[in-house]
């Protein structure tokens, strides 16, 4: 082949790329706009605002701005509006979708579920009255297979386009979509509610061990791997890179929250130390109470092989402390990592004295220690 036939099919294949992307963008912003046009979005939406009008009655009638008794007439109407949006939410919840599955499992636009724009809008009481009725298929199972339970993540935002053949099923510039991966945990912790938080991993079994893989959660600049695999989390197939063999990189518009992907390396890059202590709280907890071994023995298998195996001198939950504390995600950030790269010295303290001291020998896949990362990034006081 002559060098212009080469640079001819180059270019050509350059402008087709440069069309697939901006084909996603097109169809990324459909998805934004059918999600804040959608009827949970709408309803929700509207409870949250009766939830603020009701708190602002109530602060009016305590500061004596207003009569008592017509506070308390507003409010009233205001709590049975709201009951009576809530109960038509949870009715279309549980309606299903031409007879087969339920509304409350079908992804939306953007690829979350009815539970996740509960939780996301701080509507944490209905959304777990969602969880208690909807996604919880037995007590204390503990299944990463589940399809209903609490670990149920994003899927793909362009996933029905790839159904619909608007795109080709893979692509040079596929990013996996844009919050693959982020559970009802994920959002608990970037809300820093410790009450859900530890609800969720106490009680609902909540997976630790669940990656946020979206381009939403990666930098600006994502790089393509030469093999991929991927799991099935809760019943839904995730990508998830495991190679640290790299092709090329390329700008990645969408990347917004670079917090890693595990729900403890998403609190150490806000410095939410209490959110860290509650979650090791709660996962002791929950291991001492699981008779059976199944959350152990589910976390141990979505962690990397190398450190599945637990010494003898170890108990499950100081191994499972140990794998969360340490694990490294797709690209080879261990929750240490990730703090100080946001210099959070206070979240960097309770990781190493908790058992965080291996991730300081630990590359990344640029090659950074968390020591060499902190001049990378120019953090004076946690480099000393």
């Amino acid at each position: 082949m002559s060098y212009e036939v080469q640079k001819k099919v180059q270019r050509d294949l350059f402008m087709v790329q440069q069309l697939q992307r901006r084909r996603v963008t097109c169809l990324r912003e459909t998805n934004r706009m059918l999600h804040y046009n959608s009827t949970d979005w709408k309803t929700l939406t509207e409870i949250r605002n009766i939830n603020e009008r009701i708190k602002q009655q109530e602060a009016a009638r305590e500061e004596d701005i207003m009569n008592s008794s017509v506070v308390d007439l507003w409010v009233k109407e205001l709590q049975e509006k709201r009951q009576t949006l809530e109960t038509e939410f949870m009715e279309h919840c549980r309606e299903r979708y031409e007879g087969s599955e339920r509304f409350a499992y079908l992804p939306g636009p953007v690829g979350e579920l009815p539970v996740h724009n509960c939780l996301l809008l701080g509507l944490t009481d209905l959304a777990k009255r969602l969880i208690n009725e909807l996604h919880s298929p037995s007590a204390q199972s503990f299944d990463p297979h589940a399809i209903h339970d609490v670990n149920m993540p994003y899927t793909s935002d362009l996933a029905a386009w790839r159904d619909l053949q608007f795109l080709p099923a893979a692509h040079p510039y596929d990013d996996r979509g844009l919050f693959t991966g982020k559970t009802l945990l994920h959002i608990a912790v970037v809300q820093k509610d410790t009450q859900t938080v530890r609800w969720l991993i106490e009680e609902k079994g909540a997976s630790i061990a669940a990656q946020a893989v979206g381009a939403f959660f990666k930098s600006q600049t994502l790089s393509l791997p030469k093999k991929e695999s991927s799991m099935i989390f809760a019943g839904r197939k995730v990508s998830i890179e495991r190679s640290r063999d790299r092709r090329r990189a390329f700008d990645n518009p969408y990347g917004q929250c670079d917090y890693g992907e595990y729900p403890l390396s998403f609190a150490a890059s806000m410095g939410q130390v209490k959110v860290m202590v509650v979650m090791k709280d709660a996962i002791t907890r929950l291991i001492r109470k699981d008779e059976s071994g199944t959350y152990y023995d589910h976390l141990v298998t979505h962690y990397p092989s190398k450190m599945r195996v637990r010494p003898s001198k170890w108990s499950k939950e100081f191994h499972v402390c140990f794998l969360m504390l340490n694990a490294q995600d797709s690209d080879g950030n261990t929750a240490l990592h990730k703090a100080v790269e946001f210099g959070h010295l206070k979240a960097i303290d309770w990781l190493l004295a908790n058992g965080g001291y291996p991730s300081l020998r630990t590359l990344n896949d640029m090659g950074y220690s968390p020591v060499t990362l902190a001049a990378k990034c120019g953090h004076v006081e946690v480099f000393n």
